[in-house]
């Protein structure tokens, strides 16, 4: 029997999607296309966990025919930072928005032959959230060969087993240790502070409260606030590519 690879799409990763889209969607149904990033178990489960915005915009290729372009430079610039930022990460699927009022096909097959290790394909429409569907995707003889599979939306910092488990005790762990040392050392500091002369109170109350907080055990109101971190880095994110599309466009812009 073979065993049939999991597929995950990170809540967050979902969320970022829409978040995209909202951006470009002020009236109309956009077309909207992304690349996820993630990780692949050796038994090839697969975690996607990160999106990059692929910014399309319309070529007209016959009177009634249109194609989408995009610029490969700049997408190979994003996925490189989100790598840099998110060591581990590679590109492994594509999520594409609004599919049956547009023909991604074309664009699927070169960022296919341009973006190595794709092979699954997300396809959403943003007004139906129970929509979103998962294929395997292959390209053989310039033609893309869809499979349906299974797939889970879903935290990934929620209890799973899909070959990352090991991977992620050990940097749990790591951080565990670093705490620890750190914790330590500032306990040292808090001992010699209590044995110098002149020092305020309210410096020693501070340096104690910092070692009791590296002490805490993660609480939900902690995994909150880095939720809520995690998007401000992803809003953050989207505002560096608006200005990466500006300057790019006032580049390239003739002179009068």
């Amino acid at each position: 029997m073979v065993d049939i690879p999991t597929v995950v799409l990170d809540r967050l990763a979902f969320i970022e999607a829409n978040y995209q889209y909202e951006l470009i969607a002020l009236s109309g149904r956009p077309p909207q296309c992304l690349l996820l990033l993630g990780h692949e178990s050796p038994d090839k489960n697969c975690l996607l966990s990160r999106c990059v915005n692929i910014p399309l915009s319309l070529k007209p290729v016959a009177a009634s025919c249109t194609s989408f372009e995009y610029d490969i430079n700049q997408v190979n610039r994003r996925i490189e930072l989100t790598e840099c930022t998110n060591p581990g990460l590679k590109p492994l699927g594509i999520m594409v928005l609004n599919e049956t009022l547009y023909d991604y096909s074309p664009t699927l097959q070169r960022l296919m032959t341009q973006v190595d290790g794709l092979r699954y394909l997300f396809t959403y429409d943003p007004l139906q959230e129970s929509s979103l569907s998962c294929h395997s995707v292959e390209l053989d003889s310039h033609r893309l060969t869809l499979n349906r599979v299974h797939h889970e939306l879903r935290d990934s910092s929620s209890n799973m087993d899909l070959g990352f488990r090991e991977a992620a005790q050990d940097e749990a762990a790591s951080e565990q240790e670093f705490t620890i040392k750190l914790a330590g050392k500032i306990n040292r500091i808090i001992q010699y502070l209590r044995h110098s002369n002149d020092i305020d109170p309210k410096v020693l109350r501070s340096v104690s409260l910092l070692v009791s907080q590296l002490r805490r055990h993660p609480t939900d109101d902690i995994e909150e606030e880095i939720m809520n971190k995690e998007s401000e880095i992803s809003a953050f994110r989207t505002a560096c590519e608006q200005w990466e599309i500006g300057t790019c466009f006032l580049r390239n812009k003739p002179v009068d």
